[in-house]
């Protein structure tokens, strides 16, 4: 479940940062068309890359519909493409990525290319 500090703290440590990063989200959203806060994307969040991501290489992103406080999502991740590089302790993987809500309709989806750590086999 998607929670409103999930939304509007990405990663914000000092308390004085998030109280204006959280002031400046409410009032931009009470503006908006949509009028709540929504979530722009969960790409940290999955906790996938942990421990091996080592650069984006690319990242196409598209937001079919609003993400809110109070929804329940689930991913969907094909690898659509996984590569060697030229050095052995690294690879580059392409995933397509689905971001869909309780009743399966894609919220965001799009496509992550990443370089990562590959196990070195001997």
């Amino acid at each position: 479940m998607v929670r409103e500090l999930d939304i509007v703290v990405p990663s914000h440590k000092k308390r004085e940062r998030i109280d204006r990063f959280l002031a400046h989200q409410i009032e931009h959203a009470s503006r908006s068309k949509v009028q709540k806060a929504i979530a722009s994307g969960l790409v940290n969040a999955t906790g996938l890359t942990r421990g091996t991501l080592i650069a984006w290489a690319g990242l196409e992103w598209r937001f079919r519909r609003p993400l809110r406080p109070g929804d329940t999502v689930r991913a969907r991740l094909r690898v659509e493409e996984a590569r060697a590089t030229s050095r052995p302790d690294r690879g580059l993987v392409r995933l397509r990525v689905e971001l869909l809500d309780d009743r399966g309709k894609i919220l965001q989806e799009g496509v992550w290319t990443m370089l990562v750590r590959r196990r070195v086999t001997a």
